[in-house]
């Protein structure tokens, strides 16, 4: 059985997904470029439409993060960075949702905390 998180992330994905127009496309903007320069890990979120999802939303609190004074823009990116590594390492889809959900409650507290800060 899959841990309650994953489990959770797949049926909100699911979710947002048949709530989107029946045109929109949930791929990344990169996605569009050469599969075979594409690490094992952006291979996998780009040919599943919830992990997909998954990493739209997480690029979205991240740019949102990147506009607070409060936040530090290059311990940020310096982080993100990391992030990717390790994200581009894996190919199982199972692993790849858990890595997406962690990050984004990661990001989602700290822009919480930088609204919070905000005049």
């Amino acid at each position: 059985m899959l841990p309650k998180r994953i489990l959770f992330g797949m049926i909100a994905g699911s979710l947002l997904a048949a709530a989107m127009p029946s045109d929109y496309c949930p791929q990344p903007p990169w996605c569009s470029g050469d599969r075979s320069r594409m690490s094992p890990g952006e291979r996998t979120v780009c040919s599943d439409e919830i992990l997909s999802i998954e990493e739209n939303l997480l690029s979205s609190v991240y740019r949102h993060l990147e506009f607070y004074a409060s936040v530090d823009v290059e311990e940020l990116r310096r982080e993100q960075r990391a992030w990717l590594r390790i994200r581009n390492r894996l190919a199982d889809r199972d692993d790849l949702m858990l890595l997406y959900l962690q990050r984004i409650e990661v990001l989602a507290r700290r822009l919480a905390e930088a609204r919070r800060q905000a005049p």
